[in-house]
């Protein structure tokens, strides 16, 4: 080959070469774009946050955004964020009043200040990735439009629907399970909420660490005719249990919860504690949450539920009084939104009785099976 056409062909190469990452750089320049956000009222004081989602885990949780931007809250109602690839997002804008630089949340992490999503989505429970998710395609992808509010309003949020609850009977020879089903009210504020038999109150905190007052719905063990081992004794009562709990969100995620609760009634007397840690995982429209545990039983309480008091004792049925009992508890709650503003959820759980329980003449299983169901719809 001459040096002519050995100079030509360089040529040649550059040029293509030239061309090539021309082309790369348009190409990659046309992958990523102007995404739009139009706010349907004004809002002044403070700034605009707008946080942009491409993890269900991180928007559902409003931590770990893909983009953050903060904008003056002068007005506007138009806010720009340049060079977003395309893809699928879930977008969350809220209008930080105080210009703190986060969003203010109540006690149970509900936002109190403005707050909308893509997709124009107002959940009434936790929110899902899946129903604000939205595909953003450069120069194709119309503005997205949505109007920031106060979840909670003014008064708070108010539902019904109807709660189940049962458990297993650890109780030999047993026949039949507990079962209760209530129509349920459900109202959340900032710092009152009640779910049907179960009620709490903020007293100190909204960030990671919290101290709430509790009631809860305890439900009556057994009734005498529900097995043959029973029969002659007198039924246990359903009752009130009332206390504190102390609630903590640690590292990745992960909660801890402790707390005590005596009878409020004073129906069946004594009153147990508990100790327990769980994690959020969100999938689609669902939020699933497993969590291990520790119960704490005082002995007044585990003789009202497991012991033999001296009237009820026969030749098969010896009087027995357990002590304190430490149970472990594993649990899985299933949380879904239904549609926006209906909400249902099962929860679960598997308690194994401490050995103290299981020398009781009336138990046979080690453990007992307990479940909570409810659905509500918010108004």
């Amino acid at each position: 080959m001459s040096i002519h056409n050995k100079y030509h062909l360089t040529i040649v190469l550059a040029i293509s070469l030239a061309c090539f990452h021309v082309q790369a750089d348009q190409a990659t320049t046309t992958h990523a774009g102007e995404l739009k956000i139009e706010l349907r009222r004004e809002h002044v004081g403070g700034s605009l946050q707008v946080l942009l989602f491409d993890n269900a885990e991180n928007f559902e949780n409003f931590t770990s955004p893909l983009r953050s931007e903060r904008f003056p809250a002068d007005g506007q109602q138009q806010l720009r964020v340049q060079d977003v690839p395309t893809g699928e997002y879930a977008l969350l804008v809220f209008h930080d009043e105080n210009d703190n630089e986060q969003l203010d949340v109540n006690f149970i992490g509900i936002p109190r200040e403005p707050i909308g999503f893509s997709n124009e989505y107002r959940p009434r429970g936790a929110p899902t990735f899946r129903n604000a998710r939205f595909t953003f395609v450069p120069g194709e992808t119309d503005p997205v439009e949505m109007d920031l509010v106060r979840p909670l309003g003014d008064r708070g949020r108010i539902g019904a629907g109807v709660v189940v609850i049962t458990r297993g009977s650890p109780y030999a020879q047993a026949t039949d399970n507990p079962l209760n089903i209530f129509p349920a009210v459900v109202y959340v504020g900032n710092r009152l909420q009640i779910q049907g038999p179960f009620l709490q109150l903020g007293l100190m905190g909204t960030g990671r660490t919290r101290l709430a007052g509790t009631i809860a719905y305890r439900q009556a063990t057994y009734e005498s005719d529900d097995s043959p081992i029973l029969a002659g004794m007198r039924n246990r009562r359903a009752t009130a249990m009332a206390g504190l709990s102390l609630q903590v969100n640690t590292i990745a995620g992960i909660n801890l919860s402790t707390g005590y609760q005596m009878d409020a009634l004073n129906r069946i007397g004594g009153g147990e504690g508990r100790v327990a840690i769980s994690r959020s995982f969100p999938w689609e429209r669902f939020r699933f949450n497993p969590s291990i545990s520790v119960n704490y039983m005082l002995p007044r309480l585990a003789r009202h539920d497991y012991g033999v008091t001296p009237a009820e004792a026969t030749e098969e049925r010896p009087v027995y009084r357990p002590g304190t009992a430490l149970n472990p508890e594993v649990g899985l709650s299933v949380f879904a939104e239904i549609t926006p503003n209906i909400m249902g959820a099962i929860i679960s759980s598997v308690e194994w009785l401490d050995s103290s329980i299981r020398r009781s003449p009336i138990v046979e299983d080690h453990y007992v099976i307990k479940g909570t169901s409810f659905i509500v719809y918010m108004f």
